[in-house]
């Protein structure tokens, strides 16, 4: 069921699991939460409900009452016969009529509050009230009903005189007259028959063969069902100390099989709203903090997943990699650092056995030991070419080296790359030496068939060494040298 709101007074919710309504306003209990809400009327502000979850509710003329988990009553608003101020202890009913309101204890006793005429002090006790505008009626143990209020509030006939019982019917006399439903011929309190002659029944106070439980009421959100069957958690009914049950024992549909209410961060996947869960609120390791499966693309660096950057979207030659790996930039990044010396050999043959690229970036800036990411431990490394070739972007080819064997670290100097079998986009050999300014040095061979294709011819070459973790770069820019068709040498000197 969906009941949608109107005049502002409540937002859409669905479902609920009562309404109350009298006058001119209607309150009722969602069923997820046991929350209060209502529409209609609030010039009293009887539809602007208490906040927190409730067991049952009743409205009135111009203020509606409601009780807790606990038992406990709270109103709300107009109070100008103290009608929305109950007092202290708790109820397993209550009843609100227009200027006044009534409650059941559990021990079956009932205090009224409110417009005095319509709140005497009543001895016995009760199994059930209700209330109408100015009067209140009850119903006894024995069955018969009992009323008190205002009897000319309204017109007709006096609204608080029930019909007559059977005056003739005697109970126990073992004979089924008038009134009674049943006659056992004792006026024992048994299951079969009550020793008020009614059929016994579920909010009578005696449990039954077919009954877990009675506990003279019918509420539903106590201990005992309004079926008198024990309380528990999956029987579609938010009990007391329950947040949440919908009436199943599974978990990952938004209520556990505990009916605890999931929330992101638990380790159980609510298929509701979660498309992830893996037991913390922390970003990054492959479900994000509010429980979103994490994709290549979205900005955020999901280690989980292996991912070495993410840029935000899914292209390549920007930094970072269609699938979030770093890569080369499709233009030489700025202020790499350079060499005094460098020389660079790239040859493009036919026979894709003899391509070859060789570079060197010797007598360089300064650079230390702490400052080259480990790629032992996780560092990677990009060697970026970009010829000067008319008509074609600037990015001729990239070769990624992973992190990983066969790097191993060079005593306190750096990290060297050794591959015979030329794996990797063909690299053979890749050094990296630290040193103070005019000490550090590069050395890189790559050759055969597992070389990217390079473009040519070229009237000039720029190549970069790009830390991918942090993010430093060294470069050599070469304008001039032997070039042709397939080849490309040349010398810089800074």
């Amino acid at each position: 069921m969906l009941l949608l709101a109107w005049r502002g007074q409540a937002a859409a919710y669905c479902c609920f699991t009562q309404l109350s309504g009298c006058n001119f306003h209607t309150c009722a209990l969602t069923t997820t939460d046991s929350l209060a809400v209502c529409w209609g009327d609030d010039s009293e502000l009887q539809s602007t409900p208490l906040p927190g979850q409730f067991a049952s509710l009743a409205a009135g003329g111009y203020h509606t009452c409601a009780l807790r988990a606990d038992g406990t009553a709270e109103c709300w608003r107009v109070d100008y016969r103290t009608q929305s101020t109950p007092p202290a202890g708790t109820f397993t009913q209550i009843a609100v009529g227009a200027e006044h309101t009534c409650g059941l204890r559990s021990d079956g006793t009932v205090e009224c509050w409110g417009y005095e005429g319509e709140t005497p002090t009543l001895s016995g006790t009760f199994v059930q009230i209700e209330a109408g505008s100015y009067h209140t009626c009850g119903i006894r143990p024995n069955g018969l009903a009992e009323c008190w209020g205002d009897a000319t509030a309204g017109p007709g006939a006096d609204q608080r005189t029930p019909p007559a019982p059977d005056v003739y019917s005697v109970c126990g006399d073992g004979l089924t007259e008038g009134l009674e439903t049943c006659d056992d011929g004792n006026t024992v309190d048994t299951y079969a028959c009550t020793n008020a002659c009614q059929n016994a029944r579920c909010g009578d106070q005696i449990v039954g063969s077919a009954e877990q439980c009675d506990d003279g009421n019918l509420i539903d959100t106590d201990a005992c069902t309004n079926t008198c069957q024990n309380a528990s958690c999956g029987d579609s009914t938010v009990g007391s100390g329950e947040p949440c049950d919908d009436g199943n024992n599974d978990s990952g549909d938004g209520c556990t099989a505990a009916c605890v209410r999931e929330i992101c961060g638990d380790g159980v996947v609510n298929n509701v709203s979660e498309n992830c869960d893996d037991g913390n609120a922390i970003s990054g390791d492959g479900c994000s903090a509010t429980c979103a499966t994490k994709c290549c693309g979205d900005g955020v660096v999901n280690n989980g997943a292996a991912e070495e950057c993410d840029d935000g979207n899914t292209e390549s030659n920007d930094g970072c990699s269609a699938d979030c790996k770093a890569d080369c930039a499709a233009q030489p990044l700025p202020d790499c650092r350079g060499a005094s010396v460098s020389s660079l050999l790239v040859r493009d043959s036919s026979i894709d056995t003899k391509d070859i690229v060789k570079w060197k970036w010797v007598k360089g800036a300064a650079t230390s030991v702490a400052e080259l990411s480990d790629p032992t431990a996780g560092g990677t490394y990009n060697i970026c070419l970009y010829p000067d070739v008319p008509g074609t972007g600037a990015l001729s080819a990239q070769i990624l080296l992973p992190a990983g064997p066969p790097w191993e670290v060079i005593g306190i100097k750096g990290y060297r790359y050794r591959d015979l079998s030329l794996a990797v986009d063909g690299v053979f050999y890749l050094q990296i030496i630290a040193g103070t300014d005019g000490r550090s040095k590069i050395v890189l061979t790559a050759f055969g068939t597992n070389l990217p294709d390079i473009l040519m011819p070229a009237t000039s070459y720029t190549v970069q060494l790009v830390d991918t973790r942090a993010g430093t770069c060294w470069g050599s820019v070469f304008t001039s040298g032997a070039k042709s068709a397939t080849l490309f040498k040349a010398r810089a000197l800074n």
